[in-house]
């Protein structure tokens, strides 16, 4: 009798401890699923300047990163609950993953001084752009069909730069009104964007948020 107690107290222990090490696995997985082939958005900075948006398109392993300076390669893991981001080769930064798609714990040692502060999976649609109108603070956005816009500054009765190109990856819209002259936006949703834009020699980065009228 006391061995066929014993048999089942050392099963009963057996199976409590694989139980426990399938629940970790399968943490880990749920939280590889809820990266893998997802776009992730938020802001960063580097020291001394603005926030400005960013776009993190992650594939399987890799990724690419869009900001305003613009479009870098790199890969991601993730190790007992730790999402680690390296770009060109380099660790940039490490977080938990939240219940809500959200980093928290940020760290970030990037090469090339970004500071990232906020990263969320964005699940939203991607916004019909062509025929529409968006505006931010003395600036308006026309974009047309063929990945062509018209951006008016100063208001319907500034300076227009007209039949622009513009790339769309990754929930993200950059185009160039001349060759320093640079602009990035970031879709939040179907009606806002979180913008930037710089004009070199000027190292100064100006940020903005445009919505769809």
């Amino acid at each position: 009798m006391r061995k066929k107690i014993t048999f089942t107290v050392i099963s009963i222990l057996l199976a409590a401890i694989s139980f426990s090490g399938c629940k970790k696995d399968n943490k880990t997985g749920d939280q590889s699923t809820s990266v893998k082939n997802t776009v992730w958005t938020g802001e960063i900075n580097y020291a001394g300047k603005a926030v400005e948006p960013i776009s993190i398109a992650f594939g399987d392993g890799t990724l690419t990163w869009y900001e305003l300076s613009g479009e870098y390669n790199g890969t991601w893991k993730i190790e007992n609950g730790l999402l680690t981001i390296s770009i060109e080769g380099a660790v940039s930064f490490k977080a938990n993953i939240s219940s809500d798609n959200s980093l928290t714990n940020i760290k970030s040692s990037d090469m090339s001084g970004r500071m990232l502060n906020n990263a969320t999976r964005n699940g939203s649609d991607d916004a019909v752009l062509d025929n529409t109108t968006w505006t931010a603070p003395n600036v308006v956005f026309a974009f047309k069909p063929g990945s062509k816009i018209d951006m008016t500054l100063g208001g319907g009765a500034g300076v227009t730069y007209a039949d622009l190109s513009y790339v769309r990856k990754g929930k993200s819209i950059r185009f160039n009104a001349l060759p320093t002259y640079k602009w990035f936006l970031v879709t939040n949703s179907s009606t806002s964007m979180n913008g930037a834009n710089t004009f070199a020699p000027d190292p100064v980065v100006y940020p903005f948020v445009a919505t769809k009228q």
